[in-house]
């Protein structure tokens, strides 16, 4: 659970980003239309996910690596994209205002959205994983609160740098770098995923019972007959 703190981190710390960048360079009615897409898209990623989790076709360690690769490939790929458009926009002249009666709105726009549904999605990832590893109730809602936890430190650090006063490539640059460290460790946790979790309440049940078998054992020896028979062995001795 403790390998997965990095994607918990940093992963959605693009959302910052993604605010400032509405902010600077769409109009208002452009932010209003990303505004009602986001809504549409994460609802799209929350059912995608899970109808595609949900499936029979593959074993959970073959999902667990291919969503992960999937995630990583094109999240890099739009990074590298939205790099690309804050550098444009940033340096043109005149100022950029992007809305979807003018030219340029498309490229702008799905980056974004793009940025938007694997943010959701990764939300998806992270419980699913949990999942994959614990059946138990109790072992689950300790996962989920240790998941929400790290969720809002991301979170509160990077709204804090985001309200610093700093260029907004700097705040992408930033979330690229928090993005590429969740790589390494998230790899190293879909590799781990077993093809079924481990019920650890039933484990901690059965070893209760073999404890209690063996002490039920236990009692159940004479002290007496115990007597007799060391006597016994000693007598035998010259």
């Amino acid at each position: 659970m403790f390998l997965l703190i990095p994607i918990l981190v940093g992963f959605t710390w693009n959302g910052t980003y993604l605010g400032i960048y509405q902010t600077k360079y769409f109009s208002v009615r452009a932010r209003t239309l990303s505004s009602l897409v986001s809504g549409i898209v994460a609802t799209a990623a929350n059912v995608f996910w899970g109808w595609f989790y949900d499936l029979k076709y593959f074993s959970r360690p073959t999902l667990a690596k291919s969503t992960w690769f999937c995630f990583s490939l094109v999240m890099l790929g739009v990074f590298g994209w939205q790099v690309a458009n804050e550098m444009l926009y940033s340096r043109a002249v005149p100022k950029v205002t992007l809305d979807w009666a003018l030219p340029g709105f498309g490229r702008g726009f799905a980056s974004m959205t793009i940025m938007r549904f694997f943010n959701e999605s990764h939300y998806m990832f992270v419980y699913w994983i949990a999942g994959a590893f614990f059946d138990d109730l109790e072992t689950l809602t300790l996962a989920v609160g240790i998941i929400r936890s790290f969720e809002s430190i991301g979170s509160a650090v990077s709204f804090g740098i985001g309200a610093a006063q700093v260029k907004p490539i700097v705040n992408l640059g930033i979330s690229f770098a928090m993005f590429a460290i969740t790589i390494p460790a998230t790899t190293y946790v879909v590799f781990l995923v077993p093809e079924r979790p481990v019920d650890l309440s039933k484990k901690a049940l059965a070893h209760d019972d073999d404890v209690a078998s063996g002490s039920e054992d236990a009692a159940a020896i004479n002290p007496k007959e115990v007597a007799q028979v060391a006597g016994a062995i000693d007598a035998t001795h010259p």
